[in-house]
């Protein structure tokens, strides 16, 4: 049962929003085990105090910023991946160039995505282990 609801979260179904509207889903995919990764989890919102000059309203895959989700190096976590943290799961969808720097202690950037500024700046920074299960 665990194995079928990880495909629903995977095929990208998400819940958004203050009312939780489900949005549509696209096509499922498969699951894959997932991965552990030691991470530093920062927070970021999609306006011009933390975008500034890319704050359009979009990720750089081109969804809507004004959802849950989380920016991640492309190169190590596909875009689409999901990614467990502090008990819920956000969508690889987006990047920052702090994201694609290395680290010289082996830990991972993550920066999850809020609706406002003060928000994100309450998050502050957590370091935490993270679960990636990556999309193919």
């Amino acid at each position: 049962m665990l194995r079928y609801f990880l495909v629903f979260l995977l095929s990208g179904c998400t819940l958004m929003g203050e009312e939780m509207e489900i949005l549509p889903c696209p096509d499922l995919v498969e699951v894959e085990e997932f991965t552990e990764y030691l991470a530093i989890v920062t927070a970021y919102s999609p306006d011009e105090k933390c975008c500034a000059p890319f704050a359009d309203g979009k990720t750089s895959i081109g969804k809507n910023a004004f959802t849950k989700g989380i920016a991640v190096d492309p190169q190590l976590i596909p875009y689409g991946s999901m990614i467990e943290f502090n008990g819920n799961l956000y969508e690889a969808d987006d990047t920052g160039s702090a994201m694609r720097r290395p680290r010289s202690d082996g830990k991972i950037r993550l920066d999850l995505r809020f609706f406002t500024y003060d928000e994100a700046i309450n998050f502050g920074v957590m370091e935490t282990t993270v679960k990636v299960y990556a999309k193919r």
